[in-house]
């Protein structure tokens, strides 16, 4: 029995260009997954610690919302950041020009707070992750609780614990 016959395929069976064909096809999507997987930092294990967020031109309303002990997440991915040790609010000012001058004045009815997370966090050579998403300060984040939802700028990082 030859390998190829007279009308080109392979054993008798499938023809040869399609077995070509078929076999670009698996290399390509071969590829394409090798290329797209996203390879996960390997961490040394979580560690305790707080993030403090500033949520900034928030009515009272929202502070109200902001409860002690409520869960928080990131809004766009879900990752849960930890859990709401503390709330500290002042009166939101804003930078205004005044005669040629820039001043602060208070807005009315708007507040800033500042929110202290406890959260669980792994530390890579690139990054400090809290909920799957790299966390800096600096950085401004859509987070959530189950009653509302805000902008919060990360103003301070710290430890707590170095090993859980």
């Amino acid at each position: 029995m030859k390998m190829i016959d007279q009308k080109g395929r392979l054993f008798g069976l499938i023809n040869i260009i399609d077995l070509l064909f078929i076999l670009i096809i698996l290399f390509a999507l071969v590829g394409g997954v090798k290329k797209y997987q996203q390879k996960v930092p390997v961490a040394e294990g979580t560690k305790e610690g707080t993030v403090t967020f500033l949520v900034t031109n928030i009515r009272q309303l929202s502070i109200d919302q902001m409860v002690i002990g409520d869960q928080i997440y990131h809004y766009d991915k879900g990752g849960l950041l930890g859990s709401i040790e503390e709330v500290k609010s002042e009166p939101y000012t804003d930078r205004l020009d005044y005669q040629g001058q820039w001043i602060e004045a208070p807005v009315p009815d708007k507040y800033q707070a500042y929110l202290k997370v406890k959260v669980d966090y792994t530390e890579s050579q690139d990054a400090y992750t809290v909920g799957g998403e790299a966390m800096r300060v600096g950085s401004e984040y859509r987070l959530k609780t189950k009653r509302n939802t805000f902008y919060g700028t990360c103003v301070d990082m710290s430890v707590l614990h170095q090993d859980k």
